[in-house]
Parts: C-alpha cells; structure tokens; sequence
C-alpha cells in the first residue's frame, strides 16, 4: 500500500491523507487525519513507514506530535511538546524503535527515544 500524509502550510490546520492499494494507479480521496474523534493539526508532516508495519509521523505547529497507525486508520497520538516548537524530524533507529526530535521555542534540541509496537 502507499500511503501520503499532506500538510496545508497553514498554522493550526488538519493534515490530510490519501492511500493507494494498487501501486498509486488510484488514490482514495483525501481525508483529514484523525485519532478517534480528534482531528489532528500541524504543518510539514514527516512520514516513516516502520519495519513492523506501523506508519508514524511526526508534525508541528501547534506542539510537537508523533501519530501512528497502518494509513487508513491512525490509532495513537503521542504529545511531545505542547509549545510552539519548530523544526522536526523522525528516523526508525531499531526493530520497535524511532527517534523524534524538535527544536523547543528557547532553541534546545530535544531528542526523544519511542518505543513501537504494532497492535
């Protein structure tokens, strides 16, 4: 399956995803993406599709927030900041692991280590 995760580029709006099941011949409409009834917001999504299946992002703007789920159905939200931090990124390191990290609105870099498992 391929999966996009878009961002607007506008501050405090939803990111939206579309998936394709035969190799990105056909693509489903774009919906915003959600965790539950939570409509997820941010700028500038960074997308990992894990070894174990899972697929994560991370966005900003408002907070710092990694997102997981296989695509269609995001099921967990982890906040790692709730100001409004800048600057991101997300790597897999390791079977069951990612690293996340921002920049903090003093200008820190923060690294944060996430354990994964696919449910």
């Amino acid at each position: 399956m391929y999966n996009a995760v878009l961002p607007t580029g506008l501050l405090n709006r939803p990111v939206f995803t579309t998936w394709s099941r035969d190799q990105g011949r056909h693509w489903s409409d774009v919906q915003k993406v959600t965790v539950g009834e939570k409509v997820i917001l941010g700028i500038f999504p960074r997308l990992v599709v894990m070894d174990n299946g899972v697929l994560a992002f991370i966005t900003s703007r408002p907070g710092q927030t990694v997102v997981f789920g296989d695509g269609i159905v995001w099921t967990n939200e982890l906040i790692l900041y709730k100001g409004q931090g800048t600057m991101n990124a997300l790597r897999q390191i390791g079977p069951n692991q990612l690293l996340a990290g921002y920049i903090d609105t003093k200008g820190h870099l923060i690294i944060v280590r996430i354990n994964v498992r696919k449910k």
